[in-house]
Formats: C-alpha cells, sequence, structure tokens
C-alpha cells in the first residue's frame, strides 16, 4: 500500500485544565492516535496551562481515518483521562 497523503500534527498548548489531582496539580499530557498508531508529548508537571510545543505526522493511507487527542494526567500510579477530541482526517 503507498499512502495517499502524509498530516503533520501540532500540539501547542492547553489553557485552564480542570485540576483533577487530590494533591497539587495535575501533570497533564497529550496522547494523539490515529488508527494503531500512537504519539504523546512530554508530562508538564504541576500544570494548568501547559505549553508542549510538539510536532507529530504520519503517512495517510485512508481518508477514513479519525485523530484522536486525549489530555491526561500522569500519576504516580498510572494516568487518568483529563479530556477528549477527535479530527476527521477529511
Amino acid at each position: 500500500w503507498e499512502p495517499i497523503g502524509f498530516l503533520k500534527v501540532n500540539v501547542n498548548r492547553a489553557t485552564d485544565l480542570v485540576n483533577v489531582d487530590n494533591i497539587g496539580l495535575s501533570d497533564p499530557f497529550v496522547r494523539v492516535t490515529l488508527g494503531t498508531h500512537m504519539h504523546q508529548t512530554k508530562v508538564i508537571d504541576n500544570n494548568l496551562n501547559p505549553v508542549w510545543n510538539a510536532s507529530f505526522s504520519w503517512d495517510i493511507y485512508n481518508l477514513d481515518q479519525v485523530v484522536k487527542f486525549t489530555v491526561l494526567d500522569k500519576d504516580m500510579f498510572g494516568e487518568e483521562k483529563m479530556g477528549v477530541a477527535e479530527l476527521h482526517v477529511q
């Protein structure tokens, strides 16, 4: 299969995130998925207005694909979902 295109996604920042930590502030990061492929930003400790300035790219094989952005809080024993957004490649 040859790719039909190329997709570049920039994850710049978030503002006014809701704090989901019991102690201190959330430690947010973003997981970006396209099909079975995944990238994620670095974790920004104790920050509800994180700046990531991260770029990710994929080859596109199908215009029916969806890019999913999941904002997560990194905890000592795992992670907690803070929010989700989806973007259709079309």
